[in-house]
């Protein structure tokens, strides 16, 4: 981890910040609908900020000038995306081609490693290593429909790579951290402006390279330390195309079914629903982090903790519910008893 770029990565970010708001304010209005959270028509832009601080970075840093292209690419089909709104077969056309030149560019997933077994992949690396980057991509992509949820994901998820990485040279981590912690100041609720999909796709890339680079410099990949390091948007985005599938629904058509949707039926405050799902991220990429160091029955058990709490999160607005009627029974029974007390008295 590179403290200088993660300084200069937060300046500027942001100085850049107030630009991608003027100009998301101007032309890139997100407008409430039936499927959004906020009321008022706020930036999409965020993405701007986002890349420019890459563009800069990268005249200065080589491993940002590496990956310029499939940037400029990602960053291009998203800002038209937020401008035009593009289908879904169009954007997944272009992720994979980014992921292909990534790939390319020496990006590769050879081997997993589960415990003390290795999996080879060899002749399908190229498909593992595309599908990786895209899922990635779209993970943060659909997990971005609360202010500051993406940007705090995305956070936790490069701090603990860079736990990870701290003794390597691998200077993307300390750029990403940078961006994320200027970038969230503008966007944690209420958000000035919201990432859209040229942020959002920035982001969901720029982990998918890190979590590829943290495989390929400690030359060890623990697949299950990687999953839960990226938990909340992998679970939240195979729940959602799952659940599509079952519902025999496209699978990029949007809804209303994502884990911030189900926390926020519960009655509970946007920034209280980022709070609740930050920190079962936080719990995630810390158990991540422990078996990636510490492989063993253990502390894979422990991770098994992550199962009730996801589910107990997703159905909360049901729990609530049951509570609330439980409580409310219990209070007109208690009222009734009170009555029958002053009706005898009388």
């Amino acid at each position: 981890m590179d403290l200088k770029y993660i300084i200069f990565a937060f300046l500027l970010c942001s100085l850049l910040n107030p630009l991608a708001i003027k100009i998301g304010e101007k032309y890139i209005l997100d407008k409430p609908d039936y499927r959004k959270i906020h009321t008022n028509p706020k930036p999409r832009s965020g993405g701007i900020a986002v890349f420019l601080t890459l563009f800069i970075l990268s005249f200065f840093n080589k491993d940002v000038r590496s990956i310029i292209i499939p940037l400029s690419i990602i960053f291009t089909v998203g800002i038209l995306d937020d401008i035009y709104c593009l289908s879904a077969k169009l954007k997944l056309f272009f992720q994979i081609l980014v992921a292909i030149i990534t790939y390319y560019l020496g990006y590769e997933i050879n081997s997993v490693a589960i415990g003390n077994f290795t999996l080879q992949f060899t002749y399908i690396t190229p498909f593992i290593t595309a599908l990786w980057i895209v899922g990635i991509m779209n993970a943060i992509n659909l997990i971005d429909g609360l202010d500051g949820l993406a940007t705090s994901m995305v956070l936790v998820s490069t701090l603990a790579f860079a736990f990870l990485t701290y003794n390597s040279p691998l200077t993307l981590v300390s750029i990403l951290l940078g961006i994320c912690l200027a970038f969230l100041r503008v966007n944690k609720f209420p958000a000035k402006i919201f990432l859209g999909d040229s942020g959002s796709l920035l982001f969901g890339y720029l982990l998918s390279i890190i979590s590829i680079s943290v495989i390929q410099v400690n030359g060890y990949s623990q697949a299950i330390a990687i999953f839960l390091i990226i938990f909340v948007p992998i679970i939240d985005t195979a729940w959602a195309f799952l659940r599509r599938l079952i519902t025999n629904k496209p699978v990029f058509s949007p809804d209303k079914n994502h884990l911030h949707h189900k926390v926020l039926k519960a009655d509970i405050k946007d920034d209280k629903a980022l709070i609740i799902i930050s920190l079962l991220s936080v719990l995630a990429a810390f158990l991540g982090v422990l078996i990636y160091y510490n492989f063993s029955l253990s502390t894979i058990l422990l991770s098994f903790i992550l199962i009730p709490m996801t589910f107990i999160i997703y159905n909360l607005d049901k729990y609530l519910t049951l509570f609330l009627i439980v409580f409310n029974t219990e209070k007109e029974v208690a009222f009734s008893k009170e009555q029958k007390t002053t009706n005898t008295h009388l």
